[in-house]
């Protein structure tokens, strides 16, 4: 790393009830940054104030007071990256096994595509035992309505993925006003890959395959009850908010779906009783 110019990469990497020593992504990065032939930053976001992380001269650390969430975390870093004529943040979760090839795709695209204004995002393509989890095309304002992309490069449709390796222009998003406080957690992706959508702007899908691993697949283990209810509240407020009563309508009836299946498979019936419950309030 050299000194902070508009070429370096802001590398954002948001901890919750960890360690940078224990960070997936932190040890990934050692093994791969190697062939990053652009500047870079990286920048950790500490949302657990019980746990206090170590400055290094190779990051910078930021010690939050109190939980803020992605939102608050990625807000903070854009003001450091813009405080800084920062162009790209790269944003990254806390176990992404990031490898060297998706940084010499990386490479390539900052060298080759990035001059393009209309370009505000850039995601190579995350999988999971051999399926396409991110990013995915909407076919319709139904967002839950997806397919698989067929095409790699410039992508100028309904486009939604991942925050995690979400090569993102920093003006673009304060063009936005910064992330959206309304979507803390949940939903900030989907949120912010709409505006890029109704902007008219492009996302570019990179050349490589990353695997990736989705806790929510496993749903009834890694989802907490607390945070089961928060995420259907943060998908009605985006469906109402950002597409429409009408989407909210068809929502309600993709609530009802997933209510008669976690009735059915679920052990716990809680999750099913909260998924009810959330279709009439």
């Amino acid at each position: 790393m050299s000194g902070l110019n508009r070429n370096t990469i802001l590398i954002v990497i948001v901890l919750y009830k960890k360690t940078i020593e224990n960070c997936k992504t932190y040890n990934c990065l050692n093994k791969s940054l190697g062939v990053f032939r652009n500047n870079y930053k990286i920048l950790f976001y500490n949302n657990s104030p019980e746990i206090t992380l170590t400055f290094s001269n190779d990051y910078e650390v930021v010690n939050g007071d109190k939980n803020n969430m992605l939102c608050g975390g990625y807000n903070f870093a854009l003001n450091y990256a813009l405080e800084n004529n920062i162009e790209w943040m790269l944003l990254m979760d806390d176990d992404t096994k990031v490898t060297a090839q998706y940084f010499i795709k990386v490479n390539d695209f900052i060298n080759f595509n990035s001059s393009n204004k209309e370009i505000v995002a850039a995601v190579p393509v995350l999988k999971s035992e051999n399926k396409i989890l991110s990013p995915k095309i909407s076919r319709s304002i139904c967002w839950w309505h997806i397919r698989d992309i067929s095409t790699f490069g410039e992508q100028k449709g309904r486009l939604s993925a991942f925050n995690s390796l979400t090569l993102i222009r920093t003006n673009f998003i304060k063009s936005l006003g910064g992330f959206s406080t309304l979507y803390p957690l949940d939903m900030l992706d989907h949120w912010y890959y709409h505006r890029i959508y109704v902007a008219k702007k492009v996302v570019y899908v990179i050349d490589t395959v990353i695997e990736h691993n989705l806790s929510i697949r496993n749903y009834e283990m890694n989802m907490s009850i607390e945070r089961h209810s928060s995420y259907i509240d943060s998908e009605k407020k985006f469906a109402l908010e950002e597409l429409g009563l009408l989407t909210l309508t068809l929502y309600k009836f993709i609530l009802f779906r997933r209510f008669i299946r976690q009735l059915i498979f679920f052990r716990n019936k809680r999750f099913s009783m909260i998924t009810l419950k959330k279709i009439f309030i």
